[in-house]
């Protein structure tokens, strides 16, 4: 089944494409504008949602500039990011939910979670940091930096490699397309500006909502300290660094974060216990006679 895509009006005027499949309690995705296209990500990276609308209300969109919202727009200030988000959640109706996060969007979500900490049950950050400064020295940022006025296809492929992770030739090319249909270079330049503007590390003292962090212990671009950084930060928040990244395990750890997950009932430490032995009348004799595999079967169903 495929996604219907509808739009939310920002308070300045843009439209905004989302999605919403699944039932369960909302979640809400966050994603950075050069990777949100929320018809192809469902087709195009089905381990990346299809998983979470097991349990969850998914809730997707493409911040303004990017996939089906109003490309024309190009300012990617937290400002703006927020309008985004804020249309979305105003058009769904959603008084309560979660919010999941990865790398560039995650300031954005925190932004979020520590102004309207009331509407927000929980937070789950993925790859993610607070202050650019602790992914813009990182040499495989700089070397991003060094192609954005290069060749855009090579862009995209090295971004695809080194921030997504993927190795393979095939994959590479996969994933640099999506990109491009994703977002134009003019506005992913402009977007690659304004990330090192973002800076939230004042807000998380703020944020009340349950927080996850997971980070990819393997991360080229951003390094595990910067997650380890924005967990620290979050009062409570559970950090937990990975090197067997899934999207299969990370939508595991999300529905047992959240407490949609079936666990067995414990028996309390000094309960009663009741067994009960049974006996089938004549069934001495009955073994004697038709052995012991023959009368196990004969008495089964007793």
């Amino acid at each position: 089944m495929e996604p219907q895509v509808q739009y939310a009006r920002t308070s300045d005027g843009v439209s905004i494409a989302f999605a919403s499949m699944g039932e369960g309690p909302p979640l809400v995705r966050v994603i950075s504008p050069g990777f949100a296209h929320v018809q192809r990500d469902w087709t195009t990276f089905p381990g990346a949602l299809q998983p979470l609308t097991r349990t969850f209300r998914l809730i997707w969109y493409d911040p303004r500039g990017s996939g089906l919202s109003d490309r024309d727009e190009i300012d990617f200030s937290m400002e703006a990011m927020m309008r985004d988000l804020e249309a979305v959640i105003d058009r769904t109706g959603l008084e309560s939910f979660a919010i999941l996060a990865m790398a560039s969007s995650v300031p954005v979500a925190v932004t979020y979670a520590a102004t309207f900490a009331d509407r927000v049950s929980h937070l789950i950050c993925i790859d993610g940091w607070a202050n650019s400064s602790d992914i813009v020295g990182t040499p495989a940022f700089e070397t991003l930096e060094d192609l954005m006025d290069k060749d855009w296809t090579i862009l995209t492929e090295t971004l695809a490699r080194v921030l997504i992770g993927f190795d393979d030739p095939r994959s590479m090319g996969i994933a640099g397309e999506h990109i491009r249909t994703c977002i134009e270079p003019e506005a992913y330049r402009a977007c690659f500006a304004a990330i090192k503007s973002y800076d939230v590390s004042a807000l998380l003292p703020d944020v009340k909502a349950k927080a996850l962090v997971l980070h990819n212990t393997d991360g080229r671009v951003i390094p595990v300290r910067a997650g380890q950084k924005l967990a620290a930060g979050i009062p409570d928040a559970r950090f937990l660094g990975m090197d067997d990244w899934s999207l299969e395990r990370v939508a595991a750890l999300i529905e047992e974060f959240m407490g949609t997950t079936e666990k067995p009932e414990s028996v309390e430490a000094g309960a009663f216990r009741t067994v009960l032995f049974t006996d089938v009348e004549g069934s001495t004799a009955l073994t004697d006679r038709l052995g012991d595999a023959k009368a196990r079967g004969a008495t089964a169903g007793a």
